[in-house]
């Protein structure tokens, strides 16, 4: 967190990005539990294949973003605000 407060936002995204990562799994079997919907080993697994597809997919764009100009300043805090 003290690079965040130099401007450097990289950490804190990627201190954001595995809190979400952890989460959202919790958040959506604890909605499922609460409608009464059983998730069984099978549907989980598939769940977890897709969860790591999408968040492949987020890296690479996220990588994307970092290797241009605008990426580049706004990680080293020059950029928004």
């Amino acid at each position: 967190m003290a690079g965040a407060a130099k401007g450097d936002s990289a950490g804190v995204a990627t201190a954001v990005e595995a809190t979400l990562c952890q989460v959202i799994p919790l958040v959506v079997d604890l909605l499922l539990r609460l409608a009464g919907i059983n998730v069984d080993g099978a549907m989980k697994g598939l769940l977890t294949k897709i969860r790591t597809k999408v968040q492949g997919a987020i890296d690479k764009v996220s990588n994307k973003l970092k290797q241009t100009k605008v990426g580049q300043a706004y990680t080293k805090g020059k950029c928004c605000g």
